[in-house]
């Protein structure tokens, strides 16, 4: 009965690029890319669906020998997904992920920006939809993003985005099995 309600997938990818300015010879464009990202996804037995989705991820973008913007991102992020029916016309969601970007400069002498960046998501939600033609609901949701530049000389820079929103929604359908 567990394997019936269990799933897992795995995904890998490798990408390169490589762009080249017939006008500018100075300058050439490389982007290689690296990811690996995975899901595990469970039903419990009463209906609430659960999701662990990860991701990994370095990608290099080389803008040639004569430039100091050349950088690698690696990127981290993990998210969580409940979602539970209390009837057919009563739901409630929750999605939450973080993230990690870090950016490393390749000559880093020359353009000390490198830096970390941390996102993250809450979402909450919850549905009603008592009518066949209507639909309502009320989320929360929280977003915060931090950028911290590791260059000491760059730290004034660093800065903190918070947001938090809440989100009524009200729905009427036309034709209700049409959705």
């Amino acid at each position: 009965k567990i394997a019936r309600r269990f799933f897992i997938s795995l995904n890998a990818q490798h990408d390169e690029q490589t762009l080249d300015y017939r006008k500018q010879e100075t300058r050439d464009s490389k982007t290689v890319g690296d990811l690996v990202s995975g899901n595990i996804s469970y039903k419990l037995p009463w209906q609430t669906t659960t999701s662990l989705q990860f991701e990994t991820s370095e990608t290099l973008r080389d803008f040639g020998p004569l430039s100091t913007a050349s950088f690698t991102d690696k990127r981290q992020r993990v998210a969580l997904t409940l979602a539970h029916s209390f009837s057919k016309t009563f739901s409630l969601s929750f999605n939450g992920s973080s993230q990690l970007t870090q950016s490393f400069y390749v000559d880093y002498e020359e353009s000390p920006l490198d830096r970390d960046q941390v996102d993250t998501i809450l979402n909450l939600r919850l549905t009603s939809s008592y009518f066949q033609k209507l639909s309502a609901g009320i989320g929360i949701a929280y977003t915060n993003s931090e950028f911290v530049n590791i260059d000491s000389l760059q730290s004034s820079d660093n800065r903190t985005r918070e947001l938090w929103e809440l989100r009524p929604t009200l729905t009427f359908f036309l034709r209700p099995n049409m959705t």
